[in-house]
């Protein structure tokens, strides 16, 4: 018995390889940038490990791609955030930080960095039912129906509850303070406070791990392929 390759048949053989070997070499890379995100980030959410996705190569279409994902529903998508750590450059401004602008209250060149009494999730940022509170209170929602009430406030006067208010109190710097109101007298707390936008340094090497992923793992991976090509093939 023999077995006789066209060269169309060896060619499309050939692409098949190309495609898986380029497809698996960027999800190595994906894997690759995992790790470093663990090592280089505090407490990174599985939403930010989650953030970088694949798109594989096909025989018509001979690159595969490690990218961030640029929608994320609700939240905040990973091009907004994550791209600065790897490119350096000044951070975008937030959704929430938009309100705020939009309210008339944050000044515009400025952006929030929580304060040392913002409550922290297990992950360490600031836990999400506080960005919500924060902006019915200070009437700067989107939809204006989500605005606390009187009736709300009241309430929560009565419960003493959380009391968002933008302030700078004895000169300590303008943000967002929560006001706790005891039996006798109150105290406040920074929640988030206003600075000025600043530059940041790269410091997550994306393209770096990606290209030196390609490096080390293309070639094995393109000789695996092929070797499973054309075994199938015959």
């Amino acid at each position: 018995p023999s077995a006789v390759f066209s060269a169309a048949r060896m060619e499309r053989q050939v692409r098949f390889a190309t495609a898986v070997a380029l497809t698996r070499t960027a999800y190595r890379a994906q894997e690759q940038a995992k790790l470093e995100m663990q090592r280089i980030f505090d407490r990174p959410t599985p939403f930010t490990l989650n953030a970088l996705r694949v798109t594989p190569a096909r025989k018509d279409r001979l690159v595969a791609e490690v990218g961030f994902r640029e929608f994320a529903g609700k939240g905040t998508p990973a091009t907004k955030y994550l791209l600065p750590q790897a490119t350096g450059g000044a951070r975008p401004v937030k959704r929430f930080e938009k309100r705020l602008q939009f309210a008339g209250l944050l000044p515009r060149g400025q952006v929030l960095v929580p304060g040392g009494g913002a409550p922290l999730d297990a992950f360490g940022n600031v836990q999400r039912r506080v960005y919500s509170q924060i902006l019915s209170q200070l009437k700067a929602q989107a939809d204006e129906r989500q605005h606390e009430t009187a009736r709300s406030r009241r309430r929560h006067l009565r419960r003493r509850g959380p009391r968002f208010v933008w302030m700078n109190p004895g000169n300590r710097g303008w943000g967002v303070w929560q006001r706790i109101d005891f039996a006798v007298g109150s105290a406040v707390k920074p929640i988030f406070l206003a600075v000025d936008k600043a530059r940041y340094a790269a410091r997550f090497p994306f393209q770096a791990i990606v290209l030196r992923v390609a490096r080390q793992a293309y070639a094995p991976e393109f000789a695996r392929a092929l070797r499973d090509a054309l075994r199938t093939a015959r």
